[in-house]
């Protein structure tokens, strides 16, 4: 697989998108498991939803953690990419966060390293396919995520 099927959704990519990919993640996280969301939790979301394979394959999957067992399988060779998107979207994950925080709908605790959900009114809603489908993939990832413990979380995505 080469990487313009990995990243076919980058054409996607800006800041605004991200923050709302971003900030559905920490909402459907925190109400998973009623509390903030850990910032390192937070690492895989925009590769996650970047890839347009992904997005496609995690749809009509079990929101149990079968469904992401199943996911990483089919696509081995894209989730031991992972880390290395992490690494390139980091500062577009900071500035993400930074947005939702500006638009007092993410809060972030430094002391903690977390982003929380604040309640608001705002609600997003799309026309665009494509853009559903990513918000999708963002609320799948966050319920998969939210029951994974610290050792599986780092074991499932490839990361140290």
């Amino acid at each position: 697989m080469n990487n313009a099927t990995i990243s076919s959704y980058g054409i996607y990519q800006n800041v605004a998108l991200s923050s709302l990919l971003i900030v559905e993640y920490v909402k459907t996280y925190q109400e998973e498991i009623k509390k903030e969301v850990e910032f390192e939790r937070l690492f895989v979301v925009l590769p996650f939803c970047y890839t347009e394979v992904l997005v496609n394959h995690s749809n009509g999957k079990s929101n149990k953690i079968k469904g992401l067992i199943n996911l990483i399988e089919e696509n081995k060779i894209i989730f031991q990419s992972l880390p290395l998107q992490v690494s390139e979207l980091f500062t577009d994950l900071t500035k993400t966060i930074q947005v939702g925080t500006n638009l007092n709908i993410l809060e972030f605790d430094p002391e903690n390293l977390s982003v929380r959900y604040l309640k608001t009114n705002k609600k997003f809603s799309s026309t665009n396919k494509e853009v559903m489908e990513l918000i999708k993939a963002s609320r799948k990832l966050a319920k998969w995520v939210s029951k994974l413990t610290d050792v599986e979380y780092v074991s499932f995505f490839n990361l140290r």
